[in-house]
């Protein structure tokens, strides 16, 4: 095979992945209110968190996957900075999940980044599989009943602005 064709084609492939994000160039869909699986993760503190302590509370959930390498990652990150205030306002929780990386490397990128908002370390990218994320960065919304309502790869602001208004709703 002729080596400039080859890197053409490497080329090519690679512009069209990234193109899409750091994510796979399938199409991410959740199945629409199936059930989250429960996620138990620390973050650099050692601090240990559930999924289901929200679900008890009935308090919905943000989790971010993403990577300390991935550009389209740090520019989903700077959004959830802009929007974490808001989101704590309007009653939402916010993990943003690192996904396999070093505790180290992860600890540098936050401080550098001053992110306000509680990182956990998946380094074995389990509880990532378990969600059935295929790329960074994906966010997955989760409502105050434990079910997944979206993934998607950028802030899913219709998503949010939908729950934020069944939130303020009075129970039947």
């Amino acid at each position: 095979m002729n080596r400039h064709f080859f890197n053409f084609t490497v080329f090519l492939v690679l512009l069209v992945f990234c193109g899409m994000g750091c994510g796979s160039a399938k199409e991410q869909e959740a199945d629409p209110f199936s059930k989250a699986p429960n996620l138990q993760l620390s973050d650099l503190n050692g601090t240990l968190y559930s999924l289901s302590e929200y679900k008890d509370k009935q308090q919905p959930v943000i989790l971010f996957f993403w990577t300390t390498w991935c550009p389209y990652c740090r520019q989903e990150l700077r959004v959830l900075k802009d929007k974490y205030e808001e989101l704590l306002t309007d009653g939402w929780e916010l993990f943003a999940v690192n996904v396999g990386e070093s505790a180290s490397k992860v600890d540098s990128f936050i401080k550098n980044a001053s992110l306000p908002f509680k990182v956990l370390l998946d380094k074995t990218a389990s509880v990532t599989k378990s969600f059935g994320v295929f790329g960074v960065p994906t966010y997955v919304v989760i409502g105050k009943d434990g079910l997944i309502r979206a993934m998607e790869h950028y802030f899913p602001e219709d998503t949010i602005k939908e729950l934020i208004v069944s939130l303020r709703e009075p129970p039947l």
